[in-house]
């Protein structure tokens, strides 16, 4: 990502671990991050279209550090420091109207985890698939109550990443 598109993202992001959304206005984010008008609206739209923008990029982000993960553990520590590092963002995305956004994303990354999880566990491939997507749903569940600050302790837990390790291991 460019250093600059970077230093207007942190700044909104810092802004938005403080504020409501309807609370950053543009001038803030401006002067944080040390750039013109002209500089953000090179990269975005405006202020009320940075949170798709940025769930795009840090779904880019996680996915490709999910593939460069050595195996699934790797795979599903890896998601979960994610999630730690940018849990007051994801919790303010889910609780306004970005929520659709970040329930995709959820998905997106949940399907991700699912299939690494689950691959390599031989050639019964008759219900790898259905395995995969009812993984991927649980995973997905876990992630969303996270992010609706109802789920820490179980998604966070050693006992969670325990179990979900368990299941991949024994499903298909």
């Amino acid at each position: 990502m460019n250093e600059t598109k970077h230093r207007i993202i942190c700044a909104w992001s810092a802004l938005l671990a403080e504020l409501p959304m309807e609370k950053i206005h543009l001038d803030d984010i401006l002067g944080i991050a040390e750039v013109s008008r002209d500089t953000f609206y090179y990269y975005f739209d405006g202020v009320s279209g940075m949170p798709v923008d940025i769930l795009e990029e840090e779904a880019d982000e996680i996915l490709d550090k999910l593939d460069l993960a050595e195996d699934g553990e790797g795979a599903l520590y890896e998601l979960l420091s994610f999630l730690r590092n940018r849990r007051m963002m994801l919790m303010r995305l889910y609780a306004s109207e970005y929520q659709p956004y970040v329930t995709e994303f959820a998905d997106a990354v949940s399907m991700k985890l699912a299939r690494i999880l689950l691959s390599g566990k031989g050639e019964r491939t008759a219900y790898k698939g259905f395995a995969c997507g009812m993984l991927a749903d649980g995973i997905s569940g876990c992630i969303r109550r996270y992010m609706a600050n109802e789920g820490e302790t179980v998604l966070m837990s050693d006992g969670f990443t325990e179990m979900l390790l368990h299941y991949a291991e024994h499903i298909v």
